[in-house]
């Protein structure tokens, strides 16, 4: 057979080997592993695969275990070490002569994918892991499922309906265009109020002008892989995104006091203000949602837009009012637009206050599950909303102690080490997650690339079992029964930092794991019947977990 990457697993140590080679391309490399002593011996070269064993041309190579004894004609016992046998004398002709390479090595434990890479996982001879990663052969291949990945939705085409590309094709086409008729549009408003008297003079102002606002939407692409977060936290993400706007457009009241800087100030305000926009409409629709009752999003949305254009036209008028009684002083407009930005933020707050979306993301599930672990109940959505914290820049949530890192890689679940992995992959091989309080004290999660939303779910119920456990070994009197919204339970029940290292052993995290993972176990399906009892949206968690994917 040609030259080729083959594996090859001895099963059992026999003179005439079944070999399984694997494709993926480069020379020819054997592994083989004894049944005694686990250790796999590795040795790479120009060879061919014969029957009676490995062959580069007129020559054999044979490998050793250590296990002592003899054989001949293609594999013989004997050393511990990788024998070549180059004249098919029985004798050991060292590997010099072909100029070959061996290394011990582990059998590979687990793997993992992240979009277009796959990395596995071995175990080092000194318990350590050691990571090699691949990727699609296909260059042209892997460049496409990158742009997906920026363009279309997490999880297209299963996650969108059928009409969803056609759509998003003619929608492109319409937009070039559209592009294209606002350079022609804005070229003629300046001419028309002489800005170029000359035809390229005028094309020159309107490019600069389009190029102010082309490059504020180079901002809404910076946006695009993140849409999985802004459904999983619209409030805080709208709140954010209205920040931002008000960023831009403090920008663009400096112009006056920067003229000689008049394009940097507006293509870095129109860059902030097309984040924001981005950002605060991908979150619309999940915040109208809410409201919908009667399968009428569309009218919801339609009468939104409504209140909006005649807030907008009252708020216009308003503004040209008072401008017109600001003295003419940069400074006086700029005070001005900040105050009237604070009691728009305030109102703003107001407003994603007030709205209770019923979907579960990680906040919101971490208080519900508390909740229920410290008291045996579920809280409806209308409390759970009341105590989430939106607050951008200074965000804490409630319930984030131990903090917790939802869709790991598996070196940082098992910290890099090749006993952990097997531990952990051994206690949740029926499972379709797998969860580590680790020497740091941190809760890390990884994720089977099988997973589906009730795993997910049985996980934070996982995670929420260990946290209040902790918090009870630390404070049992006080802090069993405190819910995580009071005052008292932020000062005095929150674990402080370096706490569980210095006071939870080894054997207690483990021991936690376990029970967090029975009693997870036993609870899942009252959990899941209460939240639906609820109205909650159990079918689809918007937890927004990190892209790393395991299989085990």
């Amino acid at each position: 057979m040609d030259a080729s990457l083959a594996f090859a697993a001895y099963l059992p140590w026999r003179r005439s080997t079944q070999i399984t080679p694997l494709r993926t391309g480069g020379d020819v490399a054997s592994f083989v592993r004894s049944p005694k002593t686990g250790v796999m011996m590795r040795c790479q070269s120009k060879y061919v695969i014969g029957s009676r064993g490995f062959r580069r041309g007129g020559s054999r190579a044979c490998i050793d275990d250590g296990e002592g004894g003899g054989g001949g004609g293609g594999s013989r016992r004997g050393g511990g070490r990788i024998l070549f046998d180059d004249d098919n004398d029985g004798d050991d002709d060292g590997p010099g002569e072909f100029n070959a390479r061996s290394m011990l090595m582990s059998v590979a434990l687990i793997s993992e994918v992240q979009g277009a890479l796959r990395t596995e996982y071995v175990e080092q001879a000194d318990g350590s892991l050691s990571k090699t990663k691949h990727r699609r052969n296909n260059t042209d291949w892997r460049i496409t499922e990158e742009l997906l990945l920026f363009f279309l939705p997490e999880g297209f085409p299963d996650s969108v309906g059928e009409s969803y590309l056609e759509y998003s094709t003619w929608r492109g086409l319409q937009n070039i265009i559209s592009a294209m008729t606002a350079v022609l549009s804005t070229h003629a408003l300046l001419t028309a109020v002489g800005v170029g008297s000359g035809t390229a003079a005028g094309v020159a102002a309107a490019t600069n002008w389009v190029l102010k606002d082309g490059i504020g939407q180079i901002g809404k692409l910076i946006t695009a892989r993140m849409g999985f977060q802004f459904d999983a936290d619209p409030k805080f993400w709208r709140l954010f995104s209205d920040i931002l706007f008000d960023a831009g457009l403090s920008m663009e009241i400096l112009t006056p006091l920067f003229p000689n800087y008049f394009l940097l100030l507006a293509a870095v305000g129109n860059f902030t203000k097309s984040v924001s926009m981005t950002i605060g409409m991908s979150c619309r629709n999940s915040v109208l949602t809410t409201f919908v009752k009667r399968e009428n999003l569309g009218e919801i949305s339609a009468k939104n837009d409504a209140q909006n254009t005649i807030t907008n036209l009252t708020g216009t008028g308003l503004g040209i009012g008072l401008a017109n009684m600001l003295p003419k002083r940069p400074s006086a407009h700029l005070a001005t637009f900040l105050g009237l930005t604070a009691i728009y933020s305030f109102f703003n707050y107001l407003s994603m206050k007030s709205v209770r979306l019923q979907t579960l993301n990680r906040q919101r599930l971490a208080l519900a599950l508390d909740t229920w672990v410290r008291a045996g109940e579920i809280p409806a959505p209308s409390e759970v909303n009341k105590y989430e914290v939106i607050i951008p820049f200074k965000r804490k949530m409630l319930v984030d102690s131990p903090p917790l890192h939802f869709g790991v890689s598996l070196n940082v679940l098992c910290e890099n080490n090749a006993a952990t992995l097997k531990r952990l992959r051994n206690m949740y091989k029926n499972e379709k997650y797998m969860l580590c309080l680790d020497s740091k004290g941190r809760i890390q999660v990884a994720l089977h690339a099988d997973a589906q939303h009730s795993d997910q779910l049985l996980a934070m119920l996982h995670v929420a079992y260990i946290r209040r456990k902790l918090i009870t070994k630390r404070n049992a009197e006080q802090c069993a029964d405190c819910a995580p919204w009071t005052a008292f339970f932020q000062r005095q029940c929150r674990l402080p930092a370096g706490w569980l290292q210095k006071n939870i052993s080894e054997h207690e995290r483990h021991l936690f794991e376990k029970q967090g993972l029975e009693y997870a176990k036993k609870h899942l399906s009252s959990v899941k019947g209460k939240l639906e009892d609820l109205d909650y949206h159990t079918k689809t968690l918007l937890l927004a977990p990190e892209r790393f994917r395991a299989d085990w």
